[in-house]
């Protein structure tokens, strides 16, 4: 079950068109062709050097669009002994969300993310797989 709420943002990453005021259904699952997002997850959002990230916080349906509310993430490295790509979350102060159209991502995957506490002191390291 989910429940209807208002778009609470007004900017699609990476476009400069804003999403009119609408009311959204607030889902904690969707299933498009056959692929299943269920919070929490990850998506790819960008790539320049290195892939980009962001940390998925909300799925929201307006009809049969679906879009992702998430947090970019800052991409550290490939970690070739764990097969994963080491990301750092953004201080509290400059995490920014996002919306972004499921149909506009890059790769249409759901990631895992895991931290491992044993490798890093760093709370914000978390590793994706």
């Amino acid at each position: 079950p989910g429940s209807s709420v208002e778009c609470p943002f007004s900017l699609l990453w990476n476009s400069r068109t804003p999403i009119p005021a609408t009311t959204l259904f607030r889902a904690k699952w969707v299933q498009l062709n056959g692929t299943k997002y269920q919070l929490p997850f990850t998506i790819v959002i960008g790539v320049e050097e290195e892939l980009k990230f962001g940390n998925v916080t909300s799925i929201y349906v307006d009809g049969k669009t679906v879009f992702f509310e998430f947090i970019p993430m800052v991409t550290r490295q490939f970690s070739h002994h764990y097969h994963a790509f080491e990301l750092l979350s953004l201080p509290m102060a400059s995490r920014q969300r996002y919306l972004i159209k499921q149909t506009n991502l890059l790769d249409f995957h759901p990631y895992g993310s895991y931290h491992l506490n044993s490798v890093s002191n760093d709370p914000g390291l978390v590793y994706v797989v």
